[in-house]
């Protein structure tokens, strides 16, 4: 019961979110219930997609190993729960963004750039 209540109040915010920050021409509408509009979510499975160096410091003397990650991600309706997952349309896999940087070095450290609700 509890899992079920705070699924739905994290549906319920990003859903907020999503309808105040993005224009309804851009909407998705959920073709199960057509409610309202679909939200954008991650996966946050943080699937290794590169890794490598970069300079940083005065000059760029000091370096830096880094580490980028990507994930899934779909849409969620936030009235009657159907999920529909990207897909790669290319490939036919799944369809990944980048998601999540660690920096072991530098002051940027290990952070979140998923542009979506998780």
């Amino acid at each position: 019961m509890k899992k079920t209540i705070k699924f739905v109040l994290a549906l319920s915010m990003a859903f907020a979110v999503f309808y105040s920050s993005v224009s309804s021409s851009y909407a998705y509408m959920c073709a199960n219930c057509w409610g309202g509009q679909m939200v954008e979510v991650c996966n946050q499975d943080k699937v290794l997609l590169d890794q490598g160096e970069h300079s940083y410091g005065f000059l760029g003397r000091k370096k830096c190993y880094a580490k980028y990650y990507k994930s899934r991600g779909g849409y969620v309706c936030p009235w009657c729960g159907a999920v529909e997952v990207w897909m790669d349309t290319i490939d036919g896999g799944y369809a990944y963004h980048l998601c999540y940087e660690s920096h072991d070095s530098c002051s940027k450290g290990q952070y979140d750039v998923c542009p979506f609700y998780h």
